[in-house]
């Protein structure tokens, strides 16, 4: 017979997620769901490995404005993206929203 042995004191193998903040764009406060991306601040096809969460809206936002390249060359900071004058008309606008908030975004016709 087959017996399944638990060690005592053994540590938990589920750990629940962490909350995860604010958005490093706009500021808004993150609920875990849907709502939420994880940015690679320098894109991976370019070599990026780090990633931290944001709003769905601002991620797809950063993308449907900037080209890969442009987002590795020029734009591998938050205070860089924060400071592009589509993004601050897009913060302006987004900061007002509740966390859950989405909206698809159009790409822009300069990327095009």
């Amino acid at each position: 017979m087959v017996v399944k042995r638990r060690l005592r004191n053994a540590p938990a193998w589920h750990v629940e997620p962490e909350a995860p903040g604010t958005c490093p764009l706009c500021g808004r406060e993150l609920v875990l769901g849907e709502s939420v991306d994880e940015h690679h601040l320098v894109p991976k096809s370019q070599g990026g490995t780090v990633k931290e969460q944001m709003h769905r809206i601002c991620h797809r936002k950063i993308h449907a404005t900037f080209t890969e390249k442009e987002l590795a060359r020029s734009y591998h900071t938050w205070q860089s993206l924060r400071e592009h004058p589509v993004m601050v008309d897009f913060i302006e606008w987004v900061k007002d929203k509740p966390p859950e908030f989405y909206r698809r975004n159009a790409r822009s016709s300069a990327k095009r």
